[in-house]
C-alpha cells in the first residue's frame, strides 16, 4: 500500500513537472512571437487631419505647409521621451519648423476626458492634439510605449520617423535632415515663380 502510494505521488509529479515545462515552453514560444514582430512601417506621407487640443481648440494639419514639421506622437507611456525630444530640436531650430504633438488617448473612457484634458491644461503651455478615438494616431502606424518622432516636408512627405529615447546620434540625422527640408523651402518657392 505504502509503495503504490509512492508511485502515485511520484506520477503526480511528473504530471506537474511536464504541465509546468509545456507551459514554461509556451511563454517562451509566445515571447519569441512577439519579438519576431516588425515595428511598424512609417507612412510616406501624412494626411490633411484635424484634432482638438487641450483646450478644446480644432487644430487643422493641411498640406502643403510653410514649414517643415516635427511630429511626435506618443501614448501615455512614451509620454516621458517626449522633451528629452523636444527642448534640443526646438532651441536650434526656434521658429524655422513646427513641432507638433498628437497625445493617443484611445484607451481614456470617455466619462474621464475631461478630466485628462485639464491634467494636459495644467501640465503644458504648448498646445498638443488629442486623438480620443485614435484614427490619426494609427495613420501614423506609430511604435507604442515609446515617443515617435517624423519629420515631414511641407508637402506631408515623411522624410525620417524614430521611436524612442533621444540620442546624439538620433539628433544627428533629425538636425541633417530638418536642414536639408528648410534649405529645400527657398528653391521650391522659387520653381513656383518661375525663376531659377
Amino acid at each position: 500500500m505504502e509503495r503504490s502510494a509512492g508511485f502515485v505521488a511520484l506520477g503526480q509529479q511528473t504530471i506537474a513537472t511536464s504541465i509546468m515545462i509545456r507551459l514554461l515552453l509556451l511563454v517562451i514560444v509566445f515571447q519569441q512571437l512577439a519579438l519576431a514582430q516588425e515595428k511598424p512601417t512609417a507612412p510616406t506621407h501624412v494626411p490633411n487631419f484635424k484634432l482638438p487640443d487641450q483646450h478644446d481648440k480644432l487644430r487643422y494639419v493641411q498640406f502643403p505647409r510653410s514649414k517643415p514639421t516635427m511630429f511626435i506622437v506618443s501614448d501615455q507611456k512614451g509620454s516621458k521621451e517626449i522633451e528629452a525630444w523636444v527642448r534640443p530640436v526646438r532651441r536650434r531650430f526656434d521658429t524655422q519648423i513646427e513641432i507638433d504633438g498628437i497625445a493617443d488617448l484611445t484607451p481614456v473612457p470617455k466619462r474621464l476626458r475631461g478630466v485628462v484634458r485639464r491634467a494636459f491644461k495644467d501640465e503644458l503651455d504648448y498646445s498638443v492634439m488629442l486623438d480620443w478615438e485614435g484614427g490619426v494616431s494609427k495613420d501614423f502606424r506609430y511604435t507604442k510605449e515609446k515617443a515617435n518622432v517624423f519629420v515631414v516636408d511641407t508637402t506631408g512627405k515623411v522624410l525620417f520617423h524614430t521611436a524612442g529615447r533621444a540620442s546624439p546620434e538620433q539628433f544627428k540625422k533629425v538636425y541633417a535632415i530638418l536642414d536639408a527640408a528648410l534649405k529645400s523651402i527657398p528653391q521650391a518657392e522659387e520653381r513656383r515663380r518661375g525663376t531659377p
